[in-house]
């Protein structure tokens, strides 16, 4: 387990190189065209499809990342304050802060 305050690594994600022939040339009739047409797709297209998809991975890999370091770095504090409710005497006070803290710990 990583110490508060550091960043894992990442973790490498597959991205599929091709995307299945559902819409494209499937054997779907006797002509020869798929569902949706001929099936042939531009190499450009092709290609800034699966930059697309590469771009949209990155950015789910920095937000999941991002989201991770704002956790490990805010979660130690929420502990804190777990602590200092433990030591109020009024049990309903208690109750009421620790509901607070944890509405906060889930957003």
């Amino acid at each position: 387990m990583p110490t508060p305050g550091t960043v894992p690594a990442p973790v490498p994600v597959p991205v599929p190189q091709s995307i299945p022939s559902q819409f494209g040339s499937g054997s779907s009739g006797g002509s020869g065209q798929g569902q949706f047409g001929s099936g042939t797709v531009s190499g450009q297209a092709s290609q800034a499809g699966q930059q697309g998809n590469q771009q949209f991975v990155l950015s789910n890999s920095a937000a999941i990342r991002a989201e991770i370091h704002r956790f490990e770095s805010v979660h130690p504090n929420i502990y804190s304050i777990y602590d200092l409710i433990e030591r109020i005497d009024d049990m309903a006070l208690q109750n009421q802060i620790r509901e607070h803290v944890i509405s906060i710990e889930g957003e």
